[in-house]
């Protein structure tokens, strides 16, 4: 009785270990090497990305996850939503996160701009020394952490976002007005972040503490007669 008691404790400690130590699956991976162009200090720089579906264990929930890596300094970005039913390429999920995100690269770490109310910034401060790193972190995260992409959160920081005053003339409701994020660098100490609306382009210009310092509509280019 008392081997059979040994035994029983040894297999429930086996089990408890197995369960511990249970990561996310991965079902499907694509990975584009120099898949996406941002701003980085001094230039340019061009990520790594890896869009992958993990199932969580215990729950078999389906997960896609999304890294987007520097593979100069290591600096990169995640993100994870719940799956659909078909699998979006990289090229897929590159085309629907630039319609509302901004990547820009300073001092080692990647940000991330987002139009709302006001322009929101997510600071990532993720590093790996190659993207099968980055990749096993991201399995751990969506394993402990399997409800952290469906949590609203506020973003680490945000801009006073200024209005368009030709937008603001033609519409009866501002809040109609769909902002869109343009560009976004690190240049001469301050944040400088472009965005579009009623044919209009708007420079805003923020300190590195997300402070508005100016902003101005960008003279419509010229065209050649």
């Amino acid at each position: 009785m008392r081997t059979l008691s040994c035994l029983f404790l040894v297999t429930m400690a086996l089990l408890a270990s197995a369960c511990a130590t249970a990561q996310a699956r991965v079902e499907r991976r694509e990975i584009t090497n120099r898949a996406l162009r941002i701003s980085r200090d001094g230039g340019d720089a061009w990520l790594d990305v890896v869009v992958m579906r993990v199932v969580i264990p215990r729950t078999n929930a389906r997960v896609d996850v999304f890294i987007a890596r520097d593979p100069e300094s290591g600096a990169t970005y995640r993100t994870a939503y719940t799956a659909n039913d078909s699998f979006s390429s990289a090229e897929q999920t590159l085309a629907a996160l630039s319609k509302i995100l901004r990547l820009a690269e300073h001092k080692g770490r990647i940000f991330v701009f987002n139009v709302s109310v006001d322009i929101e910034v997510d600071e990532s401060v993720l590093n790996y020394a190659s993207t099968a790193e980055a990749e096993q972190a991201a399995r751990e995260w969506a394993t402990n952490q399997p409800r952290a992409w469906k949590t609203p959160r506020r973003p680490d920081h945000e801009i006073a976002r200024p209005k368009f005053p030709a937008c603001l003339d033609a519409s009866s409701d501002p809040e109609l007005i769909v902002v869109h994020l343009d560009d976004v660098s690190f240049t001469d100490g301050a944040w400088h972040i472009t965005l579009r609306e009623c044919s209009q382009r708007m420079l805003v210009i923020a300190s590195p503490t997300y402070e508005l310092i100016e902003w101005h509509v960008v003279p419509a280019e010229k065209k050649e007669q």
